[in-house]
């Protein structure tokens, strides 16, 4: 094993390998044929069905939600608040917090996009799975969510209790 691979034998490393490039293949392939087909792009979509989902949301919560940083969902959401798909408003009791809400014409084109991602979503990923594939996805994906965000509770709680 090289220096490189320190910690991973070499099965590890390719199933970790394997991972990362199916996934960034993935969402790759299903941002190019969402656009194909509706013009919006996944990052959008992801972000205007967490908002129909969630209804009124605060940033933060949606930032954490998609896990993205707020800087990057900041970015995002000015760009669908000029385009008219969300509104943002201050939160009642929080000055510095926003929420947010979809528009009907954020409805309307997370709607039309949606049965041409569902059909890419089918097509690329779950007809490729077997069921019991699904299941094992569904239980292994749960508990790396719920380990990363352990990690990153314990991060942020380090940080904020190393500034007391």
């Amino acid at each position: 094993m090289s220096s490189g691979t320190s910690g991973l034998n070499r099965q590890e490393l390719g199933t970790w390998v394997r991972y990362i490039s199916a996934s960034r293949s993935l969402f790759q392939a299903l941002d190019r044929r969402l656009r194909d087909e509706s013009g919006l792009s996944l990052t959008d979509f992801e972000l205007l069905a967490a908002i129909q989902r969630s209804r009124d949301v605060r940033m933060r919560d949606l930032a954490e939600l998609v896990s993205f940083s707020p800087s990057r969902l900041t970015h995002v959401v000015r760009r669908m608040a000029a385009r008219g798909w969300v509104d943002v408003s201050a939160t009642p009791g929080d000055k510095r917090s926003k929420t947010l809400r979809l528009t009907r014409a954020g409805k309307g084109v997370l709607d039309d996009a949606w049965p041409a991602h569902a059909r890419a979503i089918r097509d690329l990923f779950l007809d490729q799975l077997a069921e019991q594939d699904r299941e094992a996805f569904e239980d292994t994906f749960r508990r790396i969510r719920q380990a990363t965000k352990a990690s990153s509770d314990s991060l942020d709680g380090s940080t904020t209790s190393g500034a007391s």
